[in-house]
């Protein structure tokens, strides 16, 4: 890098004032330009990053709420069920069970609906650590991307 600053030099002692003048504003208008780029891509990069941890917090949020439902549903089931007063000879129905739905579910239908729910939610995280898998390859594809774009623009400037 030295000897190319020599060089420059060199050829800048070479060139009339009026043309050194013009190398040194379209060199500062280079480097400004090159700045520019930057803060643009270090904001891109923080707001991303802000939107990524508040996606995360939001994910972590969804979670806790699953987490809520499917504890209060299972210390619903567990409660013994509350019968409205009837006559003797009325058969008992629970209050919480709709008129559409009086059969009371049997011990194997209600295992087959939890293994339901659980495959439905691990189905669900499975596709959200794909997603997830996904935006970061192309995020860090981007990254790549940006720095051989800086090293390309070094090379440049270290030859010419």
């Amino acid at each position: 890098m030295h000897r190319s600053v020599n060089a420059t030099t060199a050829n800048l002692q070479i060139l009339t004032p009026n043309q050194k003048a013009a190398v040194i504003k379209n060199e500062r208008k280079r480097r400004r330009i090159i700045r520019c780029i930057q803060v643009r891509q270090q904001c891109k990069n923080n707001a991303m990053k802000v939107r990524e941890k508040v996606k995360l917090e939001q994910r972590k949020e969804v979670e806790l709420i699953k987490q809520e439902l499917t504890d209060a549903v299972a210390r619903r089931r567990s409660a013994r069920r509350v019968l409205a007063p009837t006559q003797p000879n009325v058969t008992e129905t629970s209050i919480s069970t709709p008129h559409r739905r009086r059969r009371q579910l049997t011990e194997d239908e209600l295992l087959l609906i939890e293994q339901r729910h659980r495959n439905a939610l691990l189905k669900l995280r499975k596709q959200q650590q794909e997603r997830k898998a996904k935006t970061d390859m192309a995020i860090n594809l981007k990254k790549r991307a940006v720095r051989e774009a800086n090293l390309r623009s070094k090379r440049n400037l270290q030859s010419s």
